[in-house]
């Protein structure tokens, strides 16, 4: 199963140049822009292993992020100190394009998704059939 991102961007042209980043930082990933959160729902049958929001979007939808602050990152122009108080990570925008690739780099979305996939191989290799266990 490919990993897969939403970016939740009302400015199509920042989200279409973070989709860029990211294909250029991971490559082996599907990138899903919305510039609406209609939209978003619409399309919320995949699996996403990460989600970067406008903070615009993010406050007016909260409720639906606050269960999954740890794979959210909120882009916002400056420091963001209230998305960080929050406890949801913060990717600043006005940050020159090495720095903002950097920094999604440290966030090492894909290899996290790679290792629970492994541990979800590993476990369901180790898991015993019933009619194992009754042997046993």
């Amino acid at each position: 199963m490919t990993p897969c991102i939403a970016i939740i961007d009302r400015n199509t042209l920042s989200g279409i140049a973070l989709r860029s980043i990211l294909w250029d930082t991971f490559g082996n990933v599907e990138i899903h822009l919305y510039n609406t959160m209609d939209r978003f729902i619409a399309d919320s049958n995949r699996h996403f292993i990460h989600f970067f929001v406008d903070s615009d979007i993010l406050f007016r939808y909260i409720d639906e992020f606050v269960t999954l602050k740890n794979r959210t990152t909120v882009l916002h122009e400056g420091a963001g100190h209230r998305f960080i108080k929050e406890g949801f990570s913060v990717l600043d925008l006005s940050l020159g394009e090495g720095e903002l690739q950097n920094r999604i780099l440290q966030m090492q979305l894909v290899s996290r998704y790679e290792e629970r996939m492994e541990e979800r191989r590993k476990s369901s290799e180790n898991e015993l059939s019933p009619r194992e266990q009754e042997v046993l």
